[in-house]
Parts: structure tokens; sequence; C-alpha cells
């Protein structure tokens, strides 16, 4: 990778290739304040763009472990060093914002991250340094923050969408001159998505004591009940967390936020196969089921059709489901610190609940007497 600057010439081919691109109008944005008092240094957002994009690049090329710490914690300086060889003269003060500049916006890619890691652990780090490194003026750090949060779906969309892992080759192929303007990505476009249709990995449930089966035979038994079609194939569901492959998919039947509750919560038990994130692997394995209202001769008839998902569903509307505490006991069944007989005896007291409830409805609903309250 270069170590020398961009020149005016090539700046003005990375604004004209990039100019819809999310993180660099985020960029753009953030860091003019910045630039206006970077004399003599002025570290154009372009060049901020472009160190930003080298660093996400190494970061998805490193294994998810103390190695990335690692990295995160020389970055200040191996920053600063580099643009002190740049321009000689810049104050440190000046050097600090550049390279905070450079940070905040790698921290704000990562921080809409759908991988645990990026969103939680690495953006920590990365703000961590910044934190250590300078003194950070609260409102200053909340004008970058509020900038990149007007911009926050579109970089979401392309963190986990469209960006393949070589976003700083890309600049380096726009510099050079062999990519057309025709070209520009637009918001939501550039490289395809991951087609889901082609996903057939799976989670892969990374605990193997004696009850591993049992477990995931409960957890099918008890999202039976009222969360999956109660004619899912046990085999074929359970077959999605023990890290085979296949197509099958299963069908959701309550609210998608309730969904999105359930596998944030078991994720810390689960292993996603490399190069997808959680919501990838969801999408391509679960199908949910949606009402639909139709009036015949007055009267209103309902009917379910059974749609695909799409990982940007996960990360929009309620944070929470209605029936946290419901979903909160099925989950339990998987914790590893969880007694399994408890756990097992939960499953009991939900069926047993459930199906006098609907033991009450069906006659009910079949015209006959009960002398049970509802």
């Amino acid at each position: 990778m270069r170590s020398d600057r961009l020149k005016d010439t090539e700046l003005s081919k990375v604004e004209e290739h990039f100019r819809e691109h999310p993180l660099f109008t985020a960029c753009q944005r953030a860091f003019k304040s910045y630039q206006a008092n970077m004399a003599p240094l002025l570290f154009a957002h372009g060049e901020v763009f472009y160190e930003a994009a080298i660093i996400i690049d190494y970061l998805h090329q490193i294994p998810q472990t103390d190695e990335v710490k690692t990295y995160i914690a020389d970055l200040w300086n191996d920053l600063r060093i580099k643009l002190s060889k740049w321009e000689k003269t810049a104050s440190p003060k000046n050097l600090d914002m550049a390279v905070s500049s450079v940070l905040y916006t790698v921290a704000m890619a990562m921080n809409r991250h759908w991988t645990t890691f990026y969103y939680s652990d690495v953006t920590r780090w990365l703000l961590q340094a910044i934190m250590d490194n300078m003194n950070v003026d609260y409102q200053e750090m909340m004008r970058v923050f509020g900038i990149f949060l007007d911009e926050s779906d579109r970089i979401e969309d392309w963190v986990n969408n469209i960006y393949d892992g070589h976003l700083s080759e890309e600049i380096e192929t726009t510099i050079k001159g062999q990519v057309s303007s025709t070209n520009v990505p637009k918001p939501g476009r550039g490289r395809k998505s991951i087609d889901l249709k082609n996903v057939v990995g799976t989670f892969n449930y990374e605990y193997y004591d004696n009850d591993r089966g049992t477990r995931l035979q409960l957890f099918y038994e008890v999202l039976k009940l009222k969360y999956i079609m109660n004619d899912t194939d046990q085999k074929g569901f359970i077959d999605l967390f023990q890290n085979t492959t296949t197509n099958f998919k299963v069908v959701w039947i309550k609210e998608i936020v309730a969904l999105k509750y359930l596998i944030n919560k078991i994720e810390k038990w689960m292993k996603v196969p490399q190069g997808h994130t959680k919501w990838q692997i969801t999408c391509a394995h679960f199908q949910y089921r949606e009402k639909q209202n139709n009036t015949v001769d007055n009267k209103k008839i309902y009917s379910y059709i059974v749609k695909d998902l799409k990982p940007t569903q996960f990360v929009k509307g309620k944070k929470q489901p209605d029936k946290i505490e419901d979903l909160d006991k099925i989950i339990s069944i998987l914790d590893p610190q969880t007694d399994y007989r408890r756990a097992y005896q939960e499953y009991l007291d939900v069926k047993e609940e459930h199906d006098e409830v609907k033991d009450i409805k069906d006659a009910l609903a079949h015209g006959l007497s009960t002398d049970i309250k509802v």
C-alpha cells in the first residue's frame, strides 16, 4: 500500500468517484471544521477516507482475536508518524486532529457492523484510543457523531451488504484512472451483495456436553409452540445449529423483532461461518409469515403468505419484542450455565399453559360450554 500523499489530481478522482459513498460523504461533512484549523497540514477529507479504508480492510483480514486489539493500540502512533513525515511543520495538535479524524471514521463504520466483535469490541477500542491520546472536546465529539449518525443507515447498508474487504484497492484503482466515471457507486448500490439463496452454511452451537442434542431438541419443541410452524421438520431445524450445509428454511410466525431478539441473545453460543454475518445466515434459513386481510361478501377473511427475510429488516423498527420473559425462558435452554433439568421444567410449564389455553379456545370456537375462565 502506498505511503506517499495523494496529489490534488488524485484527490479529485477520489471525490468524483466516491462522491455518493456514505462513508466518504460523512467524512466530507464531519471534518471540514478540522481542515479549516489544520494549516499547514491541510489533511483533506479524501485522505481521511483513504487512510480509513486501509484500516477497515486490514481489520477484516486479521482473525477476530487479541491481535486486533494490539493492532488498534499501535494505530495512533503509527498514523502520527506517517502524517508527520508528510508535513514536518505540522503542530502536535494538528497531527492529533488528523489521526483522530481517521480513527473516528473507522469507528463509525465498525459501529454499524452487524458482527458483534466489530460493533462492540473494535468500536470501543478505537474510541478509547482517541480519548487516551487526545484531549477530546465533548461537544466536538457529539458534533462528529451526529454527522455520522445522519448517514448511519447508508453506512450500515454499505458495510454489511456491499463492502467486500477491498475498499482501499478500489480507491487505488480509481486513482490510477482504471474506473470509468459512469461506474460511480450510488447509495445502497455498488458491488453485488451476497446472494442469500446461495448461503448454505449454518450456525454452530459451540457446546459439546452430553446434553447438547437434548438442549437443541427442547429449543425446537418450545419454539414450535408459538414461534415457528408446528409442522417444522425437527432434523431440518436442529441442523441449522450444527455446522452443516443445508437449504432448509424455517417459517417464523411471530414479529420479526422477536427473531432478532432471539438471535442476538443466542449468538454468544453460536459460531457463524467465516465470511458471513449472523443476519445473512438467519435470512438464508428463516422466512416469515405475513398476515393478509381480505374482505369477501363483507366478511373479513385472513390468510398468510410466506416471505423471504432481508438483513435490513433486523436493523430498523422496535428494539425489543412484546414478550421478553417468554423468549428468555426459551433462550435459557441453550445457556450452558443453566441447569438442564430446570430448563426442561420451564419448558413443560410453558407447554402446559399453552395447551390449556388452546383447549379453551378450541372449545369456545365450537360453541362448547366451559367452566374455565380465560
